[in-house]
């Protein structure tokens, strides 16, 4: 149908969403043209936004302007490794139990 609204990934530069005039949001590789996840919304988008936490994006929406925000669900990226949770990252565990997701300097 087209395109209303683009925005790259600034955590990694590999990923792409797009929203269309179809009322979905597509966030897919573009090396690889493989499609990660789409979702359905009810209005088509109009602005789009990648958030500067890892796998967080928003969009606006164009009959009543309101902004939402979405995550993409860790299940959906089993098949897919995006940069920020690729080598240089670990995981630390505290004193008291409590699992943290680390990034390393490059």
């Amino acid at each position: 149908m087209g395109i209303s609204a683009l925005t790259w990934c600034n955590i990694d530069p590999t990923l792409i969403l797009s929203g269309g005039l179809d009322k979905k949001l597509v966030s897919w590789n573009y090396k690889t043209g493989e499609i990660i996840t789409e979702l359905e919304i009810d209005e088509i988008p109009y602005g789009l936004r990648w958030s500067s936490i890892p796998s967080v994006f928003s969009y606006t929406g164009s009959e009543n302007s309101k902004t939402f925000i979405y995550s993409i669900d860790s299940e959906v990226l089993s098949n897919y490794a995006p940069r920020w949770i690729k080598p240089p990252v670990g995981t630390r565990f505290s004193p008291a139990g409590i699992c943290e997701l680390v990034k390393f300097s490059e």
